[in-house]
């Protein structure tokens, strides 16, 4: 059944509160991806198109913040 679970991918650059996340998550059946900054939530984003369900975005990150990345995924549907 390990198909049917559904994926998330976190977002966040807090490496307690990511691995906390992530642990829950898994805890609850849930296939997890995760990315310390906006650019490494993108570049899995576009490596993974199609198969994400759910992210979870940290909105204020260095760098690339939350709302960057809601942008550039708004504006790269295509892509994202």
């Amino acid at each position: 059944m390990e198909g049917n679970k559904k994926k998330i991918l976190v977002i966040e650059d807090n490496k307690d509160l990511i691995n906390s996340y992530i642990e829950a998550l898994e805890t609850g059946s849930y296939d997890t991806l995760k990315a310390l900054d906006g650019y490494q939530g993108l570049d899995i984003m576009s490596k993974n198109f199609g198969n994400i369900d759910l992210v979870l975005l940290d909105l204020m990150m260095p760098g690339v913040d939350g709302l960057e990345v809601l942008r550039t995924v708004k504006d790269n549907e295509d892509k994202y």
